[in-house]
């Protein structure tokens, strides 16, 4: 004689317990020809279930059971093992239901110039109302038309960290990035979803080409940088050698005109400029410069003899 019984049968709010199934086996596997007591939607007996038959003290017996919920069933309690004896009393604990949380992205991805190519994701935050635990996750590539690049379900492995190398995404496009998990109850989160925007096919990082080293007091300076595809606009800022802003403008070019007026004799400071396209932008690229006294072209001298 055997007696199963469950524990740990507190039910979250709207769930209803309605029957139980119950198996006792000689093999873990629980394989058909294994099974020597078994009752299933034994809705009588739901949470203690008595077995009145022989079973043989030499052999290791498994035990395990499940609910059926006005909702689903949950999945089998882990299994518990024993050898027989005249009368076994078997508590099995059960993983039950419950919301859960949402994913949290980790890190602030949602920026531009976001790689293409093997890329991680870093998720946070799984909690849950019931008792089940964190055992898998969905992952979801889209594009913004929502046409679906990668996806991957019941990913037991990376539950909260993955890289992605199985796909190339596409240059200077908006994606979204979703995730969900998935409790040991049976329990699926509501999908949390971040947009991002790839980086462009093109380097977008301007360089200066001017020489800005020995600038002319009081004299104008055009400053030139490279030239960029997709370029939409620059911005130009002058800092002082206290690094506070003194000037700035915004082309449409890559060439600009810095007055004269912030060049007096013998200063120094930088030059700072970021370009941006139309889903794209630089990083703030500075040079410094330096105001340099400048020597007449004729020199009064004396001669002696």
């Amino acid at each position: 004689m055997i007696t199963l019984q469950i524990t740990n049968i507190e039910l979250p709010t709207g769930y209803t317990h309605d029957a139980t199934d119950w198996q006792v086996a000689t093999s873990k596997t629980f394989s058909a020809d294994s099974i020597v007591a078994e009752s299933l939607n034994d809705s009588e007996q739901k949470t203690v279930k008595l077995f009145d038959l022989p079973l043989d003290p030499q052999i290791k017996h498994y035990s395990r059971a499940r609910i059926l919920f006005n909702r689903g069933y949950s999945k089998w309690a882990i299994i518990d093992e024993f050898y027989p004896k005249d009368i076994n009393e078997i508590s099995l604990d059960l993983d039950l239901p419950g919301a859960l949380s949402v994913p949290v992205f980790a890190h602030d991805y949602n920026l531009n110039k976001f790689p293409t190519t093997k890329f991680t994701i870093n998720l946070e935050g799984f909690s849950s109302t019931g008792t089940g635990k964190h055992v898998a996750t969905n992952w979801l590539i889209e594009d913004m038309d929502g046409k679906v690049l990668l996806t991957v379900d019941n990913d037991d492995r990376n539950l909260v960290t993955r890289t992605f190398t199985e796909l190339v995404l596409p240059f200077s496009q908006i994606i979204k990035i979703s995730a969900s998990f998935i409790s040991s109850s049976n329990d699926v989160s509501d999908m949390s979803t971040m947009t991002v925007v790839t980086k462009g096919m093109y380097d977008i990082d301007p360089i200066i080409i001017t020489d800005v080293g020995r600038i002319i007091p009081e004299h104008d300076k055009v400053v030139e940088t490279t030239q960029i595809v997709g370029l939409t606009k620059i911005e130009w800022k002058l800092y002082d050698a206290d690094d506070v802003l003194v000037w700035s403008m915004d082309t449409v070019g890559t060439k600009v005109v810095i007055p004269g007026q912030y060049f007096t004799d013998n200063t120094h400071g930088r030059i700072t400029i970021k370009s941006f396209t139309i889903t794209d932008h630089s990083e703030v690229i500075s040079k410094d410069f330096k105001v340099v006294d400048v020597l007449p072209s004729t020199l009064p001298y004396n001669v002696s003899y």
